[in-house]
């Protein structure tokens, strides 16, 4: 009989058809706390899932003999770190996986903020080109030569780093610690760091030590000629704090591919003329989800065969 994969979320068709050429897939269930039959969450031996979606401890209590978590993606922010050690439930992520893409999505926001791309896009397309250069348009402070502060280095955020260096930007970086393999100056204070930065680019993960961390006083440090990006996690800023920045100056502008509360979007933060919204889709491309997919399949397989899992997360 084949294992049972109980999925929290709707993977690709391509992913779902792999999956189910060697699994029993069930899901996903609007409410699987409530819908998942009990003969059939008697049978769920791993569960694929995102960090936003997570695995509460309700519907770990209803698998009785789940083995392991799979974390679609980096994050596993969701997941009740907890219970699993509590039950020698074992967790997996996609540790690198995405993180050349989401880099890619990191520069790319920050290029289109700080040099006004969207706005000037707009004006072209509502006829408003009337001269080189346009009438009343502000010259951008230009891009390169300044100075780049990443908010977790980890392996999205060395990319970041390296994406950077080509544009002559002096870099740091602020951790819980300071890495000994990487010559980018450390700050062990974050406010510290966004006083030095012009620009910001948060790529930590999101846990009880890093929510809310970019608050009202990072912002104010960073200050009204610094530009915010955030390819991480939204709750890892105080979104409120960041909407009263961008009205009041505080901070130039902002670059958001995630936020607080998402899908949800402000009406307040949507209607500024000084932030870039994307929709969570810095990893959504051809080679992110090819990566993904393959280290869910590869992680399942290890664990069915009893081999060593490829991309073990530590519970404890």
């Amino acid at each position: 009989m084949r294992p049972t994969i109980l999925c929290l979320f709707g993977p690709d068709k391509k992913a779902r058809g792999q999956l189910e050429s060697l699994y029993r897939v069930i899901g996903p269930y609007k409410d699987p706390v409530a819908e998942i039959p009990a003969a059939d969450a008697a049978e769920v031996r791993a569960i694929i899932t995102t960090g936003g979606i997570g695995a509460k401890k309700a519907i770990l209590d209803r698998l009785p003999n789940l083995q392991l978590v799979c974390a679609y993606g980096a994050g596993y922010e969701g997941v009740d770190l907890a219970e699993l050690k509590r039950r020698g439930i074992r967790l997996t992520n996609a540790q690198g996986g995405n993180a050349p893409c989401v880099a890619d999505m990191a520069m790319a926001l920050l290029l289109a903020i700080s040099l006004r791309l969207i706005p000037a896009d707009r004006l072209v397309r509502d006829g408003k080109w009337d001269a080189v250069p346009p009438s009343g348009w502000p010259a951008s402070p230009g891009f390169g030569g300044k100075r780049l502060g990443i908010v977790g280095l980890g392996e999205i955020g060395f990319r970041i780093a390296k994406r950077a260096q080509p544009f002559d930007l002096d870099i740091a970086y602020h951790n819980r610690t300071k890495r000994g393999d990487v010559g980018y100056r450390y700050f062990s204070d974050l406010r510290t760091m966004a006083e030095w930065s012009d620009y910001l680019i948060i790529a930590c993960p999101l846990n009880d030590s890093t929510r809310h961390s970019v608050n009202a006083t990072v912002l104010k440090a960073l200050g009204p000629s610094g530009y915010l990006v955030n390819i991480g996690r939204g709750g890892v800023i105080d979104q409120p704090a960041l909407i009263a920045a961008l009205k009041a100056g505080t901070i130039a502008g902002a670059g958001l591919d995630v936020l607080d509360g998402e899908p949800k979007v402000p009406p307040e933060l949507a209607a500024l003329p000084n932030v870039v919204l994307t929709p969570h889709i810095a990893a959504m491309t051809v080679r992110s989800v090819d990566t993904l997919n393959r280290l869910v399949l590869e992680n399942l397989a290890a664990l069915f065969e009893n081999r060593a899992l490829v991309t073990p997360v530590r519970v404890d």
